[in-house]
């Protein structure tokens, strides 16, 4: 390619760069904390509430009896009941959306916390700056900034992975644009970081900022969509799992749920089907002709929203009537979580959150050779002009 071509992308690098480049920080310096949104929730809502083992080895209350008290205590009535293996965890009884979640001693029953207003004020606002630039009205000013700036944002990534491709294929120019060279400072050192970043980061970047560009634009959706369509497997390669049973219709008990068993037999049983499990939610039934449903996360976070749970439903005789492995997901769930690299559990986190504090640094040492360049370039046109005057007088 030209050396002329090779300039105009250069400039338009720079400009577009430049115009995105507030937008690009804002949402790669709120993506930073926004990648493991799901663990610091929970580690902050959590923060001072615990259960206290009288002894050490003591047994948790029976989950009927830890229901009765919060029934006592709350006023409420408990929809479901999650509990964690740690001595020292609550077990987190959700009331409804009324009442919300309330954090249990596991040993005493007593209600010892509740999630954090001040959390979710915290990632409300946290998401609606990564969204909006914390703008609002009618015709969506700040999403229709940050839209736009995250369509810039994919054009400039693009035009950069070309200008990374070194002109001469030698060592010591290839070593330039991809290895850290520490004792460079200045003009020297912004390249290198910017190029050597720009490339080690250019894949979680490049799927964050597309995924975040198909969330946005209708025409993007249904591109990415036929492009998902593509690499997915086919339905039938589905490993089948059993069903969910039904129940007895007329709600009457059958022969094998005569002899029906506590919830804490049942969870024991659960646990036994997932071993590797973090977090176990258990659905409280309405009736004892009703299967128990638990979900079993062994990531302890919820992450994928439950993607990655299996789930389990057994009568209170202890009969399985139905389990479901992690479900696949399909369709725009793919980017929507590509987007936090949730896709890919907390190793996929990492490297967005990764990604996304190299968009700060790429942000800050490519608006750095921007100026310089810009300054370079009115420096020349000055100097020329100024000689043009001299020689006309």
């Amino acid at each position: 390619m030209s050396n002329r071509l090779r300039r105009i992308f250069i400039w338009t690098h720079l400009g577009l760069g430049l115009f995105a480049s507030l937008f690009f920080l804002v949402m790669c310096a709120t993506g930073v904390i926004l990648a493991f949104r799901p663990q610091l929730e929970r580690h902050l809502n959590h923060w001072g509430a615990s259960s206290r083992p009288p002894i050490s080895g003591a047994q948790p209350l029976p989950i009927e009896t830890l229901i009765q008290h919060v029934r006592e205590i709350a006023g409420g009535s408990p929809q479901s009941v999650t509990v964690y293996p740690d001595a020292h965890a609550t077990v987190d009884v959700y009331l409804g959306r009324d009442d919300g979640t309330v954090y249990v001693d596991a040993y005493t029953g007593a209600v010892v916390g509740r999630p954090s207003k001040a959390v979710f004020a915290f990632f409300a606002g946290l998401m609606d700056w990564h969204t909006a630039m914390g703008l609002h009205g009618n015709k969506r000013p700040g999403a229709t900034l940050i839209d736009a700036a995250n369509l810039l944002s994919f054009v400039v990534i693009v035009i950069g992975l070309y200008l990374w491709f070194p002109r001469k294929w030698t060592w010591h120019h290839v070593k330039a644009v991809l290895v850290f060279r520490p004792r460079l400072t200045g003009k020297a050192r912004d390249f290198n970081w910017h190029n050597v970043i720009g490339i080690w980061t250019l894949i979680p970047l490049a799927i964050m900022v597309w995924s975040g560009v198909a969330l946005s634009y209708g025409w993007a959706d249904r591109m990415t969509l036929k492009a998902v369509a593509l690499v997915q497997r086919a339905e039938a390669d589905r490993p089948q799992s059993r069903k969910m049973g039904a129940v007895n219709p007329d709600g009457e008990l059958t022969s094998s749920q005569v002899k029906a068993v506590g919830l804490d037999a049942l969870l024991d049983q659960a646990k036994s089907r997932l071993p590797a499990w973090k977090s176990i939610r258990i659905t409280v039934p309405e009736s004892i002709t009703e299967p128990v449903h638990f979900t079993m996360d062994p990531t302890g976070y919820g992450l994928l929203k439950g993607g990655f749970s299996s789930q389990l439903q057994l009568m209170r005789s202890g009969e399985e009537v139905g389990f479901q492995g992690p479900r696949r997901v399909k369709g725009r769930g793919i980017y929507r979580f590509a987007h936090t690299g949730e896709l890919w559990g907390e190793g996929g986190q990492t490297v967005a959150m990764l990604g996304s504090f190299g968009g700060v640094v790429l942000v800050w040492t490519g608006a750095s050779l921007s100026l310089r360049r810009f300054r370079s370039y009115f420096q020349k046109s000055d100097s020329h002009y100024g000689i043009r005057r001299e020689t006309a007088s």
